[in-house]
C-alpha cells in the first residue's frame, strides 16, 4: 500500500522505512495506520538511535527481543530486520489481549505484565508508568486508539498518521546534504599541517644560536645565554647566567684585593685573601656575600603545595613549547578534528556537543600558538585532555542520548 507523506517533511531513510513499515504491517494483518504512528512515536522512522535503556532503531528494539527472534545484536541497525521484529512483537500483543490496542501498546512500552494490571484496573496512576501514560496519548494524537478488539473508526476516510502532528511531537530530524570524506577531512588535515608549521617553527626559533665565528664555544665571555642547565651541550654551546655571574664576581674580587694590596690595607699573607669572594656592605665594610644574604624559612608542606600548583600550569606551558615538533602537530590535529566535530553536531541540532567539541578546538589550538603566555598555555593544554576524554564519550553516548530527549519532550 502507497502512503502519502507528502504533509510531513521526510528524508529518503525516513520515507524507506515508512513504506516498509507499513506493507510489512498490512502483510500480518495491522493497521498501517496504527503501525506508522506508534513507529514514528518510536524514533521518527530514522534507522539510527539509540535509547538510555539500550532500545535501536526504527522500533526502538531491545537487545533481549532480537535474540528471541533469532536475529543478532547487530542485525538490529538494518531496517528491514528491526521492522520485522518490532511489529511481530506488536501482533504478538495484539493476539495475546484479544486486539486491544491500548493493551498492546502498553506491552510494547513496558512489559506484558503492565498491561495485565491496566486490563484489571484501568487507568491507574499507579499501575501504569507516567513514561507509558505519556506514550499512549502521543500516540492517540496521531491515530486514535480503541480498548476493544474492534478496528478504530476514523470519520477523514483520508486520515493518514502522517497529517501535521501535535507541536510538541513535531520536532522532525534536520536533514543534512551528504558530504564526501575529502570535505570531512579538510579541517583536521588543515589543523594538522598548521600545527606542524607552528610547532617546527617555534622549535627552530627556541634553537640556542652558534657563536660567533672564530670564538671558541667553551669561552665564557662569548656565546649565547641560556638558563638551562651548566654543564653538556649547554656550556658547549656558551655559557650561562650562573657561570656568568660567577666570573663577574671573581673580577671584582680580584680588583678589590688589588687595591686594597697597593694601598697598604692588607698585606700579601693577610686571612683576607682567604676568605675567598668578597662583598662591600653600606659602610664599607668586606663580608663574604652569603652575610647579605637574608635567612630563608623553609616552607610548610602546604606552602609547598601551593607553590607547586601555581607553577604547574607554567612547567606544562614550557613543556609544550620546548616539545613543540610533537605536541604543535598533535595540537594542530586535535583542534582540526574537534572543529570539524562541531561543525557537524551544530548543523544536526546537537547544540551540547557541538560547544563540547567547540571548547575542545578552542583549547588545543590555544596550547598551539607560541604567542599565548606560557601558565595560560598550560591551563589550556591541561583542559584539551579531559575534553577530548568527553568528546569520545558524547561520540558514544551523547547524540543518543539527545535524540531521545528530543523525540520524549516534556508535555506543557
Amino acid at each position: 500500500m502507497e502512503m502519502d507523506f507528502t504533509k510531513v517533511k521526510l528524508n529518503k531513510e525516513q520515507q524507506n522505512n515508512a513504506f516498509l513499515i507499513g506493507s510489512k504491517a498490512q502483510e500480518i494483518g495491522i493497521d498501517p495506520d496504527l503501525a506508522l504512528a506508534f513507529a514514528w512515536r518510536e524514533n521518527r522512522f530514522q534507522t539510527k538511535g539509540k535509547s538510555p535503556k539500550g532500545a535501536t532503531g526504527v522500533m526502538q528494539i531491545m537487545p533481549a527481543n532480537a535474540k528471541a527472534y533469532g536475529y543478532a545484536v547487530e542485525d538490529l541497525q538494518d531496517p528491514n530486520h528491526n521492522i520485522d521484529i518490532g511489529l511481530k512483537l506488536f501482533k504478538e500483543n495484539l493476539d495475546m489481549f484479544d486486539g486491544n490496542e491500548r493493551a498492546a501498546l502498553i506491552a510494547y512500552n513496558a512489559n506484558p505484565n503492565v498491561a495485565k494490571r491496566y486490563l484489571k484496573n484501568g487507568e491507574d496512576p499507579n499501575v501504569i508508568p507516567e513514561e507509558t501514560r505519556t506514550y499512549l496519548e502521543d500516540i492517540h494524537s496521531v491515530r486514535p486508539l480503541v480498548a476493544t478488539g474492534e478496528v478504530a473508526q476514523v470519520e477523514d476516510d483520508n486520515f493518514s498518521p502522517v497529517e501535521p502532528l501535535p507541536e510538541h511531537l513535531d520536532a522532525e530530524p534536520k536533514k543534512l546534504e551528504e558530504r564526501s570524506p575529502i570535505d570531512k577531512s579538510l579541517l583536521p588535515f588543515a589543523g594538522a599541517g598548521l600545527g606542524t608549521a607552528i610547532g617546527f617553527g617555534e622549535y627552530m626559533g627556541n634553537k640556542p644560536k652558534a657563536p660567533a665565528t672564530g670564538v671558541p664555544p667553551t669561552d665564557p665571555r662569548f656565546g649565547t645565554q641560556t638558563e638551562f642547565g651548566t654543564s653538556g651541550r649547554a656550556r658547549e654551546a656558551g655559557f650561562n647566567l650562573e657561570t656568568q655571574r660567577r666570573a663577574e664576581q671573581a673580577a671584582k674580587n680580584k680588583e678589590i684585593i688589588e687595591r686594597m694590596r697597593r694601598s697598604g690595607i692588607i698585606l700579601q699573607d693577610s686571612p683576607v685573601l682567604k676568605m675567598g669572594p668578597l662583598t662591600s656592605t653600606d659602610t664599607g665594610l668586606l663580608v663574604p656575600p652569603q652575610a647579605l644574604e637574608k635567612e630563608v624559612k623553609p616552607l610548610t608542606r602546604g606552602q609547598r603545595f601551593k607553590e607547586g600548583l601555581k607553577a604547574l600550569p607554567r612547567g606544562i606551558g614550557e613543556f609544550i613549547g620546548k616539545h613543540s615538533r610533537i605536541t604543535g602537530p598533535l595540537a594542530g590535529l586535535g583542534a582540526g578534528v574537534a572543529a570539524e566535530n562541531a561543525r557537524e553536531r551544530f548543523e544536526r541540532g546537537q547544540i551540547g556537543g557541538g560547544l563540547l567539541s567547540a571548547a575542545e578546538a578552542l583549547t588545543a589550538g590555544t596550547a598551539l600558538t607560541p604567542a599565548v603566555p606560557a601558565p595560560i598555555r598550560g591551563i589550556a593544554g591541561a583542559l584539551s585532555l579531559p575534553l577530548a576524554g568527553a568528546e569520545y564519550l558524547y561520540s558514544k553516548y551523547g547524540p543518543q542520548y539527545e535524540s531521545v530527549t528530543k523525540r520524549f519532550p516534556p508535555k506543557d
